[in-house]
């Protein structure tokens, strides 16, 4: 604490730069110093830090990278503690990037013989995603990929109750996971101008994660690039 003294101070919130969801994992960067607080804060609201995420979602997403930008609203329920956010004229702007980067079907029982991919319903159609943002608005890729038709596997604020229960009977968690960080190194910046190298973070997929793409049977979809 005394080498550290962000660690021990609320008001640069112990020395977190950023936030995560509950029940996503991924990479958490914390400053052991006040100006480094203050650096990784103004990198963060100045859109210089890249954030990338994979997330497992419900239904089949068309191949190609797909924009969403829908201002987000956040509603508070002081009682019991909680906040989810909806899509809402009066929110603040938000924008969402992603892309598919591989398709799957939940088995029926333990079968993984191969499928014919016009025999999957819905409620079985799964998309492994690549997802960047370049906001970072409460719940943002969760609300944004809800509207967009494709809620992430297992999320207890999002899906409809009876979808989240038989979800959790192959998937433990919400499954979203930050894979990426890439920020400025300000030690390599050249002079002034702060252009110099950067610093790239990366987090492999956990293996409960892991576990459960493992019990899905991938699908090859006609057309897909």
């Amino acid at each position: 604490g005394a080498q550290y003294p962000t660690l021990l101070d609320p008001d640069v919130d112990f020395g977190l730069a950023h936030r995560l969801d509950a029940e996503t994992s991924g990479p958490l960067l914390v400053a052991k110093s006040h100006q480094a607080w203050h650096l990784l804060r103004l990198a963060f609201d100045a859109g210089l830090v890249e954030k990338e995420y994979v997330c497992l979602v419900h239904g089949w997403v068309a191949p190609g990278e797909h924009k969403v930008e829908r201002r987000l609203k956040t509603l508070v329920d002081t009682e019991r503690k909680t906040s989810h956010s909806v899509v809402a004229d009066d929110g603040r702007m938000a924008t969402t990037m992603y892309q598919e980067v591989a398709h799957y079907a939940l088995p029926i029982g333990d079968a993984h013989e191969p499928v014919n991919p016009s025999d999957v319903p819905f409620n079985r159609q799964l998309t492994l995603c690549k997802v960047r943002i370049l906001t970072g608005r409460t719940h943002q890729i969760r609300a944004h990929l809800t509207d967009a038709g494709h809620p992430l596997a297992s999320d207890y604020k999002y899906l409809d109750r009876s979808q989240l229960v038989h979800d959790t009977t192959w998937c433990p968690r919400t499954f979203l996971h930050f894979h990426r960080l890439d920020m400025p190194d300000w030690q390599q910046s050249q002079g002034n101008t702060g252009e110099g190298g950067r610093i790239a973070v990366s987090c492999p997929l956990p293996s409960d994660l892991r576990s459960a793409l493992a019990r899905l049977t991938r699908v090859e979809l006609s057309g897909r690039q």
